[in-house]
Parts: C-alpha cells; sequence; structure tokens
C-alpha cells in the first residue's frame, strides 16, 4: 500500500513539474498581482517597441500583462488604455525592457495612484522578432502595502508605441510624489532626455559641479535661488552628488515640469550606490528654470 501510494506521489509531483515547465501559449501570460494579499490574475501578454526612457538607447520593448483581453483599437491608444485602467476596467502590469531584454521599469496602479519600479527581476528572457518570453516579478512592500508580482509571459511583438504615460518612480522604499498639478489630465510626457525642461536641468547640473554662480542662477527660479544664497551645506552637496546622471522620464503640465532622473554615487569600497530624483522645474518669465531636486538611495529588492 504504501508503494503503491509513493509512486502514485511521485507521479504527481513529476505531473506537476512537467506542468509548470511547460511554455507559455503566445499571447498568453500565467502569474498574478497580488496587493496585500488580493490577487488579480494576469492572463494575457502583449508586447510593442517604443521610444526609450533611457539616453543611448533607440526604443525599449514594452510588455503589458493584462488580466482580460484587450481590443487591438484599445492597444493603439495610451489614452484608453489609462482610461480602462484607472477605471478598474482592466488591471494592466506593463514592463519596459531594453532591445535585449533588461529591466527599465514595472508599472501599475493601485486604484487611480500610478506606481512604478526601476528594480525588479527579469529572468529568463529571450526576445525573437515576432516575440519575447520571460519571467518578471517583485516581492517587496511599496508605500505600506506588500506587493509581489510573479508572472511568467509570451507576448507576440506588435507595431507602435502601447506605454501608458509614465508614472512616478518608486525605489525600494520610497514614492517620489510629483506636484499636485502634474496629477491632473493635463499633464503630457516629455520627450526622451526631457525635451527643453531637460536642457535646463542638465545646464544647471553642470553648473552646479564647476561652482559656476553666475550661470546656475540663471537655471533656477526666485525661490530656489534664495535657498541657495542661504544654503552653507551647497559645497558638501555638490561633492556627494551622483555621478553619470540620466533623465529617465518626464512630464509637464502647463508651466510646471517633473523629471526622474538617476546616477551613481560615490563609491564605497567596491560598491557603487545608485540614487534616483525628482527634479521639479517650474516656467518664470516664459523661460524654464529648475525649482527644487530631491535625491534618494535606490535599494536592492
Amino acid at each position: 500500500m504504501s508503494v503503491r501510494l509513493a509512486v502514485t506521489l511521485s507521479a504527481f509531483f513529476l505531473l506537476v513539474t512537467a506542468a509548470s515547465a511547460a511554455p507559455v501559449d503566445l499571447g498568453r501570460a500565467e502569474g498574478s498581482l497580488v496587493i496585500n494579499g488580493k490577487s488579480t490574475p494576469l492572463r494575457f501578454a502583449y508586447a510593442r517597441y517604443d521610444n526609450s526612457v533611457l539616453e543611448g538607447s533607440a526604443r525599449d520593448l514594452v510588455v503589458l500583462l493584462t488580466d482580460r483581453q484587450v481590443a487591438p483599437s484599445a492597444l493603439a491608444n495610451s489614452s484608453e488604455l489609462l482610461r480602462l485602467e484607472s477605471g478598474g476596467q482592466l488591471v494592466l502590469v506593463e514592463v519596459r525592457l531594453t532591445e535585449s531584454g533588461q529591466p527599465v521599469r514595472l508599472a501599475f496602479h493601485k486604484g487611480k495612484k500610478s506606481i512604478s519600479a526601476m528594480q525588479f527581476d527579469a529572468k529568463s528572457i529571450v526576445v525573437t522578432a515576432a516575440a519575447v518570453e520571460g519571467t518578471v516579478g517583485i516581492d517587496h512592500i511599496l508605500l505600506g502595502d506588500k506587493v509581489v508580482i510573479r508572472v511568467r509571459f509570451r507576448a507576440p511583438i506588435g507595431a507602435g508605441s502601447v506605454s501608458i504615460p509614465a508614472p512616478e518612480i518608486v525605489d525600494a522604499t520610497t514614492m517620489f510624489t510629483p506636484p499636485p498639478r502634474s496629477q491632473q489630465s493635463g499633464a503630457h510626457a516629455l520627450p526622451r532626455g526631457g525635451g527643453e525642461p531637460g536642457k535646463v536641468w542638465r545646464a544647471y547640473d553642470a553648473a552646479l559641479r564647476k561652482n559656476d554662480n553666475a550661470t546656475l542662477f540663471q537655471l533656477v527660479t526666485a525661490a530656489a535661488a534664495d535657498r541657495l544664497r542661504s544654503d552653507r551645506t551647497v559645497s558638501m552637496k555638490v561633492a556627494f552628488r551622483p555621478r553619470k546622471v540620466e533623465i529617465v522620464s518626464g512630464n509637464v503640465n502647463g508651466d510646471i515640469a517633473t523629471l526622474q532622473v538617476r546616477g551613481t554615487a560615490l563609491k564605497t569600497g567596491s560598491t557603487a550606490t545608485t540614487r534616483i530624483g525628482t527634479v521639479t522645474l517650474k516656467k518664470e518669465y516664459g523661460a524654464w528654470k529648475v525649482d527644487d531636486e530631491e535625491w534618494k538611495t535606490a535599494q536592492s529588492f
């Protein structure tokens, strides 16, 4: 009896193992988005190429993992996707990868709040001319909520852009909340590199590093200039300012622009630390000026 039971159990576990290793059908996903124990299955997968959010790269591969099928007309319309998602009619996880399959950004919504993580697992990613497949995941506390995503997928690669408007960035522990106006419906994404606000911030960054105060004060708002004049720790902040900075994404709403940036901090021993920042720019007398900048350390998941 025990031998028969052992054989039966062995056969069962072999079947489970074989099933878990079976390839995912094209256009399908297997996994879930779990927030505080509430699980939503993710069953469908779509992919398109999109303009890269990283400087020096031509394009990214964007994978959409959803709980239900999405009409082709909606896939081709980022506003419609956002409407369905924010209205609770669609659960969607956007996975942005480089053309070679390296992780760039993972994004989803919690209610009407868009959340993005720049550090997540992306394993066994295989990109061909027609499809992309692999496994992505994250397991972390975000804004006090336990978030777990584990999904295997195999998505056909279509044409055109499917990316939803760039969400705010979340590192291991902190969401960087943009100014209230940037959350309004009038906000739109800036082009790769940050457009004109991006140019101003790069000039500001260069002037700050060179201690070129004449140029620096021309690139900041009046309020920021007052803060700089009274800040006795500017030189120390410059010394520890991240290197190799790049603009990841950005959006603009009227006279306010928000950039999401990242860079590498000074090495401690042999380890380089990635830092993530939020830059706010405002228009004064028709010109973009840097108003505020906040940097935080990105921790590994």
